[in-house]
């Protein structure tokens, strides 16, 4: 499976919750999916995935989360990522979609304070995750 990595527990140490899966009709369904999955990403060279199963999110835990990413071009590591709260990547997601705003855009479009989207922003760059301009 050397480009792809499946995530099917919780991780404590980075706060990363994932539900227990129950066996069953789904249970099957859902591992034929993730293996079909596994066989399309292990035809790839420089293409990996991260298979995350019944992850929990702002809206509940889907069957499957998979996120694609290319190891070519991955960050350093940085420190700063660490403190990136849930908060930051709305914000972050935002930004992505509308490319360029200003901080007094995102406060009004996303009903944060000025104070906090500048803290966020902030945050975001020093990790180097969106450029200031």
């Amino acid at each position: 499976m050397g480009n792809v990595t499946i995530i099917n527990q919780s991780i404590p140490q980075i706060n990363y919750i994932a539900r227990t899966c129950t066996q069953g009709e789904e249970f099957t369904m859902v591992n034929s999916y993730i293996e079909s999955l596994v066989r399309k990403y292990s035809r790839f060279k420089n293409k990996h995935a991260a298979i995350f199963i019944e992850p929990q999110i702002d809206t509940g835990y889907p069957d499957v989360v998979v996120v694609e990413y290319y190891a070519s071009i991955l960050p350093e590591p940085n420190e700063v990522r660490k403190k990136i709260t849930a908060t930051d990547l709305k914000i972050l997601y935002y930004i992505h979609c509308k490319k360029y705003l200003t901080l007094q855009e995102l406060s009004q479009k996303l009903a944060y304070t000025p104070e906090e989207v500048r803290r966020s922003v902030h945050r975001l760059a020093n990790a180097n995750l969106i450029y200031l301009g």
